[in-house]
């Protein structure tokens, strides 16, 4: 089945409820075999200055499987989304989201969408 979800990744909901037990919080409610992170990974890091790490981290731990795409920093959009940023980013490319990528996982397969865009599918270790 196929559930789409509308969440604000960057504030989740915790456990709530009586004695915070009713309800669990949403990365121990929703783990499913397979997730899609399109036009998110470089809102969260170049938009929000939320590092890389931490974002694959979570890619990782929420699902089994998972398609993600990478915008390179040069990309137009990418350019525009860090141009209003009024602190330092924290370290964003290629080449460091391959490097946690195969450190938490394996890069299944990758396919170039355009010069500065790049699907991954990645699996869990």
């Amino acid at each position: 089945a196929l559930i789409p979800l509308v969440i604000d990744i960057t504030n989740p909901t915790p456990r709530f409820g009586w004695r915070g037990i009713e309800r669990t919080s949403f990365t121990d409610r929703v783990k499913p075999s397979f997730a899609t992170w399109l036009a998110v990974l470089h809102h969260l890091c170049l938009g929000l200055g939320i590092p890389l790490a931490e974002v694959m981290a979570l890619i990782f731990e929420i699902s089994r499987d998972a398609v993600v795409e990478f915008v390179a920093p040069e990309d137009p959009m990418a350019r525009h989304i860090s141009a209003t940023r009024q602190s330092e980013l924290a370290p964003y490319s290629g080449e460091l989201f391959e490097e946690l990528a195969n450190s938490l996982g394996t890069i299944k397969s990758k396919l170039a969408v355009s010069e500065t865009r790049t699907m991954y599918h990645l699996v869990r270790a």
